[in-house]
């Protein structure tokens, strides 16, 4: 019978190259199960059927708004909260007063908005200070300018049309001039401009996916 005597280095380098395997899967993994948690809770926001008060709330706030318009408005606030929850716990800038309005009427039921907020959050999610369009400055401004046009995509289909010479903007910087809403927040070209070219560092999370998003939970997203 043969017996070969492995070499003294065989065993450590073994060892080190199934650690950085392991390592690599367990990685893998990881990221598989926060893209998991990112679209689960993605899912939970656009699935999400406000409660009829919110609608009343809106129509008595701005009585003009059709049906259609107030779920455009819903649609937008949904989206925000898409961006609020890559940003958590920062604060992210409203920019629509429409859509501000809908949050102030959902935080109303406190019930649905607590649960609402225990699922996708995993905390309360406070609105940020009132604010007039000139207190969002240009580099938050930017950040959620990227972020509305990168998410554009999985926004559910807009119920009205928009402004065609402006369909390159994302629609939650829009929807006050849309649906004409009184003293409505509005933006210059130039600033749009300004904020989709502003350089941005400090709120960038990177790609829109869950694997490069920080956790304030300890799971990811």
């Amino acid at each position: 019978m043969n017996n070969t005597t492995l070499p003294p280095w065989f065993w450590p380098i073994a060892i080190f190259f199934g650690t950085i395997i392991c390592a690599l899967l367990m990685g893998l993994s990881w990221n598989a199960w926060v893209d998991k948690r990112w679209q689960e809770r993605l899912d939970a926001i656009q699935r999400y059927e406000y409660p009829a008060s919110v609608r009343q709330q809106v129509i008595v706030r701005y009585p003009h708004l059709t049906e259609a318009e107030i779920d455009l408005a819903l649609n937008q606030l949904s989206l925000y909260f898409v961006i609020c929850r890559k940003a958590y716990p920062k604060q992210v800038a409203m920019p629509s007063k429409v859509v501000q309005a809908c949050w102030v009427a959902f935080e109303n039921d406190v019930a649905c908005y607590q649960l609402f907020c225990k699922t996708v959050f995993r905390g309360t999610l406070h609105r940020p200070k009132e604010q007039v369009n000139s207190e969002i400055n240009f580099e938050d401004g930017a950040w959620l300018y990227r972020r509305a046009l990168a998410l554009t995509p999985i926004q559910r289909e807009a119920p009205v049309n928009l402004l065609p010479e402006k369909s390159h903007i994302p629609t939650l910087f829009l929807i006050d001039e849309v649906l004409r809403i009184p003293e409505g927040f509005t933006f210059s070209p130039q600033a749009l401009q300004t904020m989709a070219t502003y350089e941005t560092s400090q709120l960038d999370t990177g790609s829109d996916s869950g694997s490069s998003s920080s956790s304030d939970d300890g799971d990811g997203f």
